[in-house]
């Protein structure tokens, strides 16, 4: 975490050159790699938190909350983003102001690496306050010990075939979430002629929402699905289809909204389409990564960073292969703050 803020601040501490255009946009390549790097550790290390943390049975409901807070925070960012930048004059041109987006929060991440430090403990036994019941209730279903030498059966896990069609579920479900967190803003724009609006207005509020509706609808989702998950499992006794049946159904309806979504003619329709895609993709969240706790074990974190690779592997495919008709203006944007040497570059002064 303390790596991934570090580079999110130094994202908005790169400015463009005048003696070498490209240089800013090869420094923007290689923080973003490097914070990519640090981000990567993050739902994996969760997962093998979980595993030490969370008996069999609440690992669903464990993860889906996690996912809830992520969507929620992903939600309302862009209404944090746009009240945070603001526009200026210099020298008669007017400038934008965002790198002080960046730095601000950098420097949260960095306050929450350092309560986070000071409160958790890798295992209940180290944990003051965790009695003998607590951990008893948490270790019941564990089938290794965890003192045990860490040697990874890499061969055993790469021929599971349940890891491989975890993969390919997630490459499938990323190919068409990331949609909401990188063109949707852009796509609002520019096929159906919204506008942000000028700050503080209903038409700024409302184009914040509609941006930030999917998110916001996937955060229920993922709660409601890890409890679900947990809940049937408690029933029924039955692991494999207490994971299996909310992947099915949730993929399923996904798929049915977002081809609803495709022919929807006003963009408070489109978005509903779309939001109710994202709301039942998330439903599998917690089986998902429950599922990587469930197979993985003690090398949960390297079965769950598995499919998050994969996952995010789908999500640049549609990115890097997207032609013409799909031309973003924050391409020209970048373009611009990174390419080009302008006077007027907006600093966040």
């Amino acid at each position: 975490m303390l790596w991934w803020s570090a580079f999110t601040a130094l994202t908005g501490l790169i400015y463009p050159t005048a003696f070498w255009p490209p240089l800013a946009f090869g420094l923007m390549l290689v923080v973003r790699f490097l914070f990519g790097m640090g981000e990567a550790g993050a739902y994996p290390n969760i997962a093998r938190a979980f595993h030490n943390w969370f008996p069999l049975q609440e690992r669903g409901t464990a993860k889906g909350a996690v996912w809830m807070a992520g969507r929620f925070a992903g939600g309302v960012t862009p209404m944090i983003v746009l009240a945070l930048i603001f526009e200026h004059q210099a020298d008669g041109v007017t400038m934008v102001s965002w790198r002080h987006t960046f730095w601000i929060f950098g420097a949260l991440g960095v306050v929450w690496t350092i309560c986070f430090w000071w409160w958790f403990r890798d295992r209940p036994e180290q944990k003051k306050g965790a009695n003998a019941a607590e951990i008893a209730l948490i270790h019941q279903s564990e089938s290794a010990h965890h003192d045990e030498p860490f040697q990874v059966p890499w061969f055993r896990l790469l021929r599971s075939g349940n890891l491989w069609l975890l993969c390919g579920m997630y490459w499938c479900g990323a190919y068409g979430w990331y949609f909401n967190i990188t063109y949707l803003p852009d796509y609002l724009q520019d096929q159906f002629g919204m506008s942000k609006g000028t700050k503080w207005t209903g038409e700024w509020w409302y184009f914040s929402l509609m941006a930030g509706l999917p998110l916001l609808f996937g955060s229920m989702a993922c709660l409601f699905g890890g409890l679900l998950t947990d809940q049937f499992i408690k029933r029924t006794g039955n692991r494999k289809w207490g994971r299996r049946l909310f992947g099915m159904v949730g993929h399923g309806l996904c798929a049915l909204f977002y081809f609803g979504a495709i022919a929807m003619p006003s963009p408070g329709l489109f978005v509903l389409g779309i939001a109710l895609a994202a709301f039942w993709n998330d439903m599998t969240m917690g089986a998902s990564w429950a599922s990587c706790i469930d197979i993985g074990g003690r090398y949960s974190g390297i079965v769950s960073g598995c499919m998050n690779t994969i996952g995010n592997l789908g999500a640049s495919w549609p990115m890097s292969s997207r032609d013409g008709s799909l031309d973003s203006s924050r391409t020209a944007w970048i373009k611009e703050q990174l390419l080009m040497s302008r006077p007027a570059d907006p600093v966040g002064r």
